[in-house]
């Protein structure tokens, strides 16, 4: 027996781990030898495919970095053991699309402004009540000549420096021909001058050129 002609059961076994690529095994076949190389064998074993590979046909991996396409999941997972409901139909996963917003953020924002707005509405209400219950004490109208403007209560109406400053009522309106429209955006501030009497209005946010009405009533 020549010096490297051993049993196979004599021999040294190669594991997994240091087998090299550029290792060859002999084969025979139709009647003559051929030498593969350990990477060929990999290579027809896998279809020439690679694991964990980028390419469409290459084998994915458990927490390799690969994109899927063209794949069925069946009742799925996410990050946890419930799996996705068999009734939730691709449709259904299509309305996420376009989706930027936490959506539990939007949801709780939009109550957030409802509350406000029934907030306001009460404010509403109780301003009408009051304002039902009102007397006209002057009117004036002018032309915005700046986003500011004040009027003292004697140019306004001598009956105004007669009224008690906590139970006057202010509105403002611009004129639009002969319709009145609630000027919203304008802030209105009572100014209390000596002996606490009522001594001026302040608006702020008029716009320039636009024709305004200030209504003053009293609260009695």
């Amino acid at each position: 027996m020549a010096a490297n002609d051993k049993k196979i059961s004599s021999l040294t076994e190669w594991v997994y781990s240091n087998i090299a690529d550029a290792a060859n095994i002999v084969v025979a076949h139709a009647g003559a030898n051929y030498r593969i190389m350990m990477s060929t064998i990999r290579q027809y074993v896998l279809g020439n495919r690679e694991i964990n590979g980028t390419g469409s046909n290459d084998i994915p991996t458990n927490g390799g970095t690969q994109i899927l396409a063209n794949k069925r999941l069946n009742e799925p997972s996410f990050n946890s053991d419930v799996r996705l409901s068999s009734d939730v139909t691709a449709t259904q996963m299509n309305f996420l699309s376009g989706l930027d917003h936490n959506v539990k953020n939007t949801l709780n924002n939009i109550g957030n402004d409802i509350l406000t707005i029934e907030n306001r509405i009460d404010g509403l209400e109780e301003d009408v009540g009051s304002i039902a219950l009102s007397t006209f004490v002057a009117t004036y109208g002018f032309n915005a000549g700046g986003s500011n403007q004040s009027f003292l209560a004697e140019v306004l109406s001598p009956d105004v420096s007669m009224v008690d400053p906590e139970k006057i009522i202010v509105q403002i309106y611009i004129l639009n021909g002969p319709a009145r429209i609630l000027a919203s955006d304008v802030v209105i501030q009572i100014n209390i001058g000596e002996s606490n009497t009522f001594h001026s209005i302040s608006l702020s946010g008029l716009e320039f050129g636009k024709q305004y009405s200030l209504r003053v009533l009293s609260n009695v």
